[in-house]
């Protein structure tokens, strides 16, 4: 809705709003079926899962590029019955560097934070000088920013202290 809002064009309720709520609608009521009545299903929940993989719906056209060219990852949450695609970013939890299935590990100069991400540090309340989580990320991240700008490595900098 954001970058609906952003484009500064009236809505329209069919075109821009609908294809939206039916998606949200859409994934509730399937995920309740499955749940509640997997036997009144017509698809392996797995199918179900990628058909709505959250990503891949993105509305980000730079985000829709990664994600198609293997250039980020999905987090995937799996136990012995179950696979969860979580529609979050992967991302390294001492810096923030998204993690590049296509490099096996975190990509030297992409960055994510925030909600998107599977690294959320909850910043609720947090005060200046109480060292809250969320202050914690944000320096983390700074810091290796500025190191990547400046070419110091990690080791080789004796201010930089992994959250």
């Amino acid at each position: 809705m954001d970058a609906l809002l952003a484009e500064g064009r009236p809505l329209d309720l069919r075109r821009d709003v609908w294809p939206l709520m039916a998606k949200e609608i859409g994934y509730g009521h399937y995920h309740e079926l499955f749940h509640a009545h997997p036997a009144r299903t017509t698809l392996p929940r797995e199918d179900f899962a990628a058909a709505y993989d959250r990503l891949g719906w993105t509305e980000d056209p730079l985000l829709r590029g990664l994600h198609r060219s293997g250039a980020l990852a999905e987090e995937v949450v799996t136990d012995p019955a179950f696979t969860h695609r979580s529609g979050l970013l992967t991302v390294s939890p001492a810096d923030g560097r998204l993690v590049d299935s296509s490099l096996g590990g975190p990509h030297p100069r992409r960055i994510a934070l925030g909600a998107p991400t599977n690294s959320r540090a909850v910043a609720a309340f947090a005060r200046p000088r109480t060292d809250s989580p969320g202050f914690r990320q944000n320096d983390a991240v700074a810091r290796a920013l500025l190191r990547a700008l400046a070419g110091v490595s990690p080791a080789a900098d004796p201010a930089s202290v992994a959250v």
